[in-house]
């Protein structure tokens, strides 16, 4: 499983999970992060979230992804 880290910017503030991490991650494939969403692999603040969820400055997000989808 490999980890990816984003402290949220001023740039990202309010900005939908899924949509900021396609930005800040372009090597990930679209179906990698809808499949990481799933699998509730996706953290913000420690918390489980949806696609849809809002993001705000400062938080952490993490986005656990199988080694298979790398």
């Amino acid at each position: 499983m490999k980890l990816y880290r984003l402290i949220i910017p001023p740039q990202g503030d309010g900005e939908r999970a899924d949509r900021l991490i396609a930005r800040y991650f372009p090597e990930l494939p679209e179906r990698s992060i809808r499949a990481a969403f799933l699998r509730r692999d996706v953290k913000l603040e420690g918390r489980r979230i949806t696609r849809g969820q809002r993001v705000c400055t400062g938080q952490e997000l993490r986005i656990y992804l199988q080694n298979e989808e790398e």
